[in-house]
């Protein structure tokens, strides 16, 4: 009895083995450099009225113990407290390459400046991919207002600008220990996996048909490592953490066009793809660390302080946000002054 085990145990060993051995691996980031990541530099608020420029500067991401830092900083570190009231700085110093909405200027406008200093780094020019698995092993941030995201985004808008070309979520999370929306908890014990596609950024967006979430109760992303991975083929796609599912989407035969009930508003612009259009493309990795902005909804509850901002008043809100700074600054360094800062372990892609 003995023997036939171990002999099935040896069996079952060379499997596995096997079957990683066949995994081709496609990138292996241990963070002994950067020479694989750009950064993106600008003022530009996104699509959500954020609160952050980002920059390549070194406070900002860094390398340390071969782990990548992604730390939110204060702009007044740098430019003073006045800068933020009539203050205004060509990013092209800094090597701006995001022009839109005026990014390539940090300046007061009918808000303050941007207060937050922060980084996004990406892979564009140095590896993109089509189906596979990506696995990320790192640490979320904590601090009130804080947004880290782990995601793909479309090296060419194929199907055209942004939903139409798509947006894969691998992670993100809030930082705020005590967020609740309608009795449900939002803050640092919940991620989120989402794709982001549609037609617009409007009533025509679908991000809602394909948003994933999973809640620890007590237990935060931000006390820890965990592994995320995603598992991505021209079939579906799976998203876990920790071998633990988060959700899985698979289109129907219709593809997206036919999961979305968009049929009755025109032409379906992903009718030359597979049934994963958008997401049937080449995409590269991002890694950000953003904050504020619509990223956090009116009418939900933090303790324990309020939000201080509303985003039906976004010519206001970052002033909003900056003149409460002693109510949430603290909650960036409770334990230690990296709590605010995303680390990641290592960035992994394998071949579908």
């Amino acid at each position: 009895m003995a023997l036939r085990l171990a002999t099935q145990l040896i069996v079952v060993i060379a499997v596995v083995q096997s079957t990683v051995a066949e995994r081709k691996i496609l990138l292996n980031e241990e963070f002994d450099s950067m020479e694989r990541w750009e950064h993106v530099v600008t003022s530009y608020r996104m699509g959500e009225n954020q609160f952050q420029y980002y920059t390549r500067r070194p406070e900002n991401s860094f390398i340390r113990d071969g782990k990548l830092f992604i730390k939110p900083t204060l702009t007044t570190d740098r430019f003073g407290e006045k800068f933020l009231h009539n203050g205004k700085f060509n990013l092209k110093r800094d090597g701006c390459n995001l022009a839109m909405g005026g990014g390539c200027v940090l300046k007061a406008d009918h808000d303050i400046a941007n207060p937050i200093q922060s980084a996004a780094l990406v892979t564009k020019a140095k590896f993109t991919f089509t189906y596979g698995t990506l696995e990320v092993r790192a640490k979320m941030p904590r601090g009130d207002w804080l947004w880290p995201e782990i995601s793909l985004m479309p090296a060419k808008n194929v199907y055209g600008d942004w939903p139409l070309s798509g947006y894969i979520g691998l992670v993100s999370v809030r930082g705020n220990d005590n967020f609740t929306c309608q009795g449900q908890s939002m803050g640092n014990d919940v991620m989120e996996s989402t794709l982001e596609w549609g037609l617009s950024d409007d009533v025509n967006h679908a991000r809602s048909m394909t948003w994933m979430s999973k809640a620890q109760g007590n237990v935060s992303f931000s006390s820890d490592f965990r592994t995320y991975r995603l598992e991505w083929n021209p079939n579906g796609l799976r998203s876990f953490v920790d071998d633990q599912i988060v959700g899985s989407i698979q289109p129907p035969e219709a593809g997206f066009w036919g999961l979305s009930g968009f049929n009755d508003t025109g032409r379906n612009p992903w009718a030359n793809g597979t049934i994963m259009a958008p997401f049937d493309q080449e995409f590269f990795i991002a890694i950000n660390v953003a904050v504020g902005g619509d990223l956090f909804q009116d009418n939900c509850d933090n303790y324990p302080y309020p939000k201080p901002w509303n985003n039906s008043s976004p010519i206001t809100s970052m002033s909003s946000f900056w003149n409460k700074k002693d109510e949430w600054y603290p909650t960036w360094s409770q334990s230690s002054a990296d709590d605010s800062a995303l680390q990641v372990d290592y960035v992994r892609v394998y071949a579908h």
